[in-house]
């Protein structure tokens, strides 16, 4: 379990990400204070504990989902598309049906970068913004009392051997996991020649091959590969070859 002060930071810096309008994907990543004596990052978090803040302010009426046109142009309209509205106030972006956005909201496996779920911005209503903070911490902090807490670990670890099938010419790997408990969440393959292919619960498997569904463990043995989440964010980010 975090402690309160942990606690704190999260539901204000959540709130905060709210407030900008940000993607789901950049939630449970966390968010940085760019200052003059320097930034400031805050989490990562887990994607279960944002899940459900997330799930207990749309509930409040405080949040909405909202996808503009252009998302829809670049990364191909999901089946969830059709059944959003116009918002009144900008044609431009149209909300998510409440159905859609409930769904959404309790599947985070579902928020990745690049993908028409992953991009979805979570903005605040007028209900919101007439809400204190107080208000929205409390809400939070009732919601989290009824979920398991997982700590979010990185790790980065290189293989020197090639695949050993039609795709040895990729070279070699490095691998790349995020982990909850040492239940591995997300796996990243990046190989020598450009490659990259990217696996989780949204998508397991392939023809090019499968997320690992065994922990990392023993625990000491992957402290060696043990990364900060800046550098597993700074070095997956690059567009999947094996994902839409």
């Amino acid at each position: 379990m975090c402690d309160v002060s942990d606690d704190n930071d999260f539901f204000s810096q959540m709130q905060l990400l709210v407030l900008e309008g940000s993607s789901l994907f950049e939630f449970p990543m966390g968010s940085t204070d760019l200052l003059p004596s320097g930034n400031v990052h805050h989490g990562p978090w887990s994607p279960t504990d944002c899940a459900c803040v997330l799930d207990a302010w749309y509930s409040e009426d405080w949040l909405t989902l909202v996808v503009d046109q252009g998302h829809a142009d670049a990364l191909g309209a999901p089946e969830w598309w059709q059944r959003t509205v116009a918002d009144a106030e900008d044609p431009r972006f149209r909300q998510l049906s409440p159905g859609d956005a409930t769904r959404l909201l309790r599947f985070p496996a579902k928020w990745l970068p690049g993908t028409p779920d992953g991009n979805v911005m979570v903005c605040q209503t007028k209900t919101g913004e007439a809400t204190k903070a107080e208000m929205w911490d409390q809400v939070a902090e009732a919601a989290l009392s009824t979920v398991a807490r997982k700590t979010p670990r990185f790790f980065r670890r290189p293989w020197s051997e090639v695949r050993g099938d039609s795709h040895s010419d990729w070279g070699t790997c490095v691998y790349y996991f995020w982990t909850l408990d040492g239940v591995v969440e997300q796996q990243i393959e990046r190989y020598a020649r450009g490659m990259t292919l990217a696996y989780d619960r949204y998508h397991p498997e392939d023809e090019f091959g499968f997320m690992t569904t065994e922990p990392l463990v023993p625990a000491e043995d992957w402290e060696p590969f043990a990364i900060s989440m800046e550098t597993y964010q700074a070095e997956t980010n690059v567009r999947p070859s094996n994902r839409r």
